[in-house]
This record gives C-alpha cells, structure tokens and sequence, in this order.
C-alpha cells in the first residue's frame, strides 16, 4: 500500500475518520489524469523545479520533526482492532515510501534519519564551502585588483619548497624535474587572496653545474636568490636533474632526453593554459639558465631547438642566461643571450665580449670583483633565517680569520677556496662546527625549546621534509663553501646581477608558436 506524503503533515496519528477522510481527497490526487495534450500526468506533486525544491525540503523539515516526536512517544497506542505495537509509521522522508508497521518500522525510521541527516548536514558545508570559492572567482574577476608575486611572511626563512617530478617517455628516457609555483597574492578590495597562476610569465629551466645537485638551486645561498627572485616576478622554476647528480652534463647521456621530456612537460601541464590577444592558445615563453657545465649545456639545446624545432615544440627557449662559460664555436643559436662572467675570469669575460661585440642580441654582466667577508656577511646572507644571529655570523668571521681563510686587516680572502689548502681544511671544520647537528646539541644543553628545530641555514620545514639524505648532507656546507667562492670571484654561481637577467628576459619574450 502506498504511504502518501499528505502523513507528514499530520502532528499526531490520525483519527479513522480523519483517515478516511484525507485518503478520499489526497488518494484522488494520485490517480493519473489527463492534460490538454492527451498525456498521463501526476498532480500529486509539484510542476516546477522552484517547486520541487521547495516540496522537498517541506518534507525533510517535517519528517524529522514527526520521526523525533514518534521517537519520544510510549509506543502503547492501541489501534481500532486492539492490537498493540503494530499501528502503522507514517512515511516521513518520501511519499509512497513504504516503511512497515511496529517497532520494525520505527527502528527503520531511526535508522534512516541517523544515515541521512548526517548526510544532508555534510551537503549544506559542502554548498557552503563552494559557495566560498565562486564568490572569492567572482570577486576576482570583476574587481580592481593588483598582484604581488611571492609576498614572504616576515620572521620566517623562505620557503622553497618544490614539487618533484619523474618524467619519462619511454624506459630509458627519464628524468626529474623540481618544480616551483610563484606564491601570487591579490589585493581585492582591500583583502588579501592567494591565488594560483595557471599562465604564468614565464618558465624557467635552470641546469646546475658540475658537482651540484639541481635541488641545491632550492637551499644554497646563490640559488635561493636566484629562485627567489624569479619567483618574484611570476616564473615558475623547473630545476632540471643530470644523469649523474654530481657528475658534468653529458650531450651523449642527456641531450635527447632533457628535450624530450622539456616538450612532455610543457604539453601535459600548459598547453591549453595561456592565450595571446587574439584568443588564441599559446604556451607562456620559455628561458633557460646555466652555469658552468650548465650554461654550456643550455648552449647546446638552443642550438639543437634551432635545428630541429619542430621536433620539440614547444620546448623552445625565448632567451637563455649562461653563467660562467665561455661560448663555443659548435653553438649557433639566434635566440637573446645575456652571459654572466667574473670579473676575476679574465679569459672568459675575453671571450664572451668578442662574442657580443658581433651580436646585436647578445650582452654581457660582469660581477663586481672580490669582496669582503665582514662578521655580519652570513647574517645578511640569511636575513630571513631565525636561525642565524648576530653573534653566530661573527663567531664564523673570526673562525674564518683565525683558520687563515680571510685577512684580519682587509676581509678579503687569502687564497682561492677551491685550491688553497688552508682553505679546504678550514671549510672542512666550519661546517663541523656549526652544522644543524652541532647547533641542535648547543640548544638541547642550554636547554632551548627550539633545539629540535635547527636545519641546515635558509632551509624551511617543508623544503627539509622533500630531500634526500644526499641532498641534506650537502646543505650543511654549501651554504659556506658557495659563499666563499663568490667572494673569491673567479668560478661560481651568482645571482649578482639577475634581476638584470630577468628585464632582459621580458623584454626577449618570444610565445613558442608553430
């Protein structure tokens, strides 16, 4: 027998009459009849889709409010015929639901409201949330707005943390690409929203050089400026591993593959992500830096992406950066080209001026020469980090001194840190002494609340959680030895100079197009 929905609205069991009554004037509204049109149709429920909704959550409302009244009832009415216990439930969630009679009925009852009012309760949070988000779209879309890339939380290292990829084509061509999104912050209206770039400016891909693993881009000293501020003019970073992490980049072992799986991940994560002015789909233009080992690699590519740039589309730079590496005569690309070159290199600064003299689209920064190691040189290295102090900065400057690395008088080097054997020994010590081990025990004896808290310097808690043992290992003392080099001024990554590599970038933008 059909439970008709004209139950719910009833507060108490009804009468007979009252029975009879309603099933003759509701019963009659559930027999089909006939429209205009010929067609059977049902007006024992609602037409229209406002009313439909309306309908149905009248009846949720009222069936939960009659379940938790018949919950609460002594369960003794005696029905006409003097039975007890089995008068029947009414249906309290669907019209002409049958729900039975009794105890069985009601724990049925119980049992449906205890898994759909949940239910329900979790749909309305759900709305809501999404409620959330497409007004937070709308506001975005339709406001006056500004963009700030990247906006670091004052007091806390920078985090640069990545994403790690293992691309592959097929079985012997595979690689890992470290990834990094630029945080971008919007100023709607006064309120600050975080949003996610799917276009960004630009891509850059950075090779490392010769001994360096490509995560160190993410935790050493030069590599977190230079990321940092990429970042902060909206490129995404994609920090590219060689076949060998601490071996030289390989045309044999990894030409084909970097190209290969360049254009897989170009394909699978931007191709329908950026359009130009015409509404066209585009890709967002691509850079490629290097240094040393890395920069002669990126050479290399931009000269095959020439030759065969169909074959990689739409892995095709717009301008590259060579750092520290000297053109060669096996290069012939025609892309901007801006080199990197220390002043104390005079053989490659020679080389790389011949070069540009001749090309329009080429230039040329050459860094500032030897500079000073002063007490407060690693404070002002890792600003952003807690963990280095005034006082640490100095105790290392006068380890430094006393190791016979840096002149007391003028804070200059006294030798090449790659070479010099003083220095090498010293570096040895230093990270010794002030790794995150030896700091972590300092704190536990002074019995200091954050000693489970030291990290290698400049390194966040999420950056720490997504390396390897290898690669922390190394972060414990590249954060001198990097340093070093620099001030030395002969062979090193720098991000002296980059943010004049990035205007340069802009300004060569090239949309990879077939």
């Amino acid at each position: 027998r059909l439970r008709l929905h004209f139950a719910i609205m009833l507060g108490a069991n009804p009468s007979q009459e009252q029975f009879a009554r309603i099933i003759k004037n509701e019963g009659d509204q559930c027999h089909d009849s006939s429209d205009d049109d010929g067609k059977n149709v049902s007006k024992a429920y609602p037409g229209t889709a406002s009313q439909w909704i309306n309908h149905c959550i009248h009846l949720v409302c009222r069936s939960v409010c009659v379940a938790f009244s018949d919950m609460v009832e002594s369960g003794s009415a005696t029905g006409s015929s003097g039975r007890e216990g089995n008068s029947p439930v009414r249906c309290y969630c669907l019209p002409c639901l049958t729900i039975g009679q009794g105890e069985l009925a009601k724990k049925r009852v119980k049992s449906i409201i205890f898994i759909f009012v949940p239910l329900i309760l979790l749909f309305f949070f759900l709305m809501e949330d999404a409620g959330h988000v497409v007004m937070r779209n709308i506001r975005l879309r339709h406001a006056l707005n500004t963009g700030v890339y990247t906006n670091w939380n004052s007091g806390q290292v920078k985090d640069l943390h990545f994403r790690s990829f293992t691309l592959n084509v097929w079985k012997n061509l595979q690689r890992g690409f470290l990834v990094r999104l630029p945080d971008t912050f919007m100023d709607v209206n006064g309120e600050t929203m975080h949003v996610t770039m799917m276009c960004p400016r630009g891509i850059l891909f950075l090779f490392h050089g010769c001994n360096r693993y490509a995560a160190s881009f993410y935790y050493s000293p030069q590599g977190r400026q230079l990321v940092s501020s990429a970042l902060e003019h909206g490129f995404v970073t994609v920090a590219v591993k060689k076949k060998e992490e601490l071996g030289c980049w390989s045309w044999n072992d990894d030409a084909e593959t970097v190209l290969q799986l360049g254009k897989k991940f170009l394909q699978t994560r931007y191709q329908d992500e950026c359009r130009n002015h015409h509404g066209q789909t585009v890709y967002p233009p691509i850079f490629g830096f290097g240094a040393s080992s890395g920069g002669k690699f990126v050479g290399q590519l931009a000269s095959e992406m020439k030759k065969n740039g169909d074959a990689y589309f739409p892995f095709q730079f717009s301008a590259v950066n060579i750092q520290i590496m000297a053109p060669s005569d096996q290069w012939d690309f025609d892309v901007p080209a801006i080199y990197t070159v220390m002043e104390g290199d005079k053989l490659t600064k020679r080389e790389v001026e011949a070069v540009i003299s001749n090309n329009s689209h080429s230039e040329v920064i050459v860094t500032s020469g030897q500079k000073p190691i002063l007490s407060d040189h690693f404070l002002k290295v890792f600003d952003d980090d807690p963990q280095m102090s005034d006082s640490l900065s100095n105790s290392i400057h006068t380890d430094l001194i006393k190791l016979n690395v840096v002149d007391a008088q003028t804070n200059l080097l006294l030798g090449d840190p790659r070479h010099s054997r003083d220095a090498v020994i010293a570096t040895s010590s230093i990270c010794e002494k002030y790794n995150s081990r030896a700091r972590k025990k300092w704190a536990t004896a002074k019995n200091d609340e954050d000693a489970e808290e030291a990290k290698p310097f400049g390194m966040s808690v999420r950056l720490y959680g997504g390396l390897t043992g290898e690669e922390l290992s190394d972060a414990e003392c590249i954060w001198l030895i990097e340093e070093l080099n620099v001030a030395w001024d002969k062979h090193e990554i720098t991000a002296e100079g980059f943010d004049s590599v990035l205007a340069f970038f802009l300004e060569s933008v090239i949309i990879p197009h077939r």
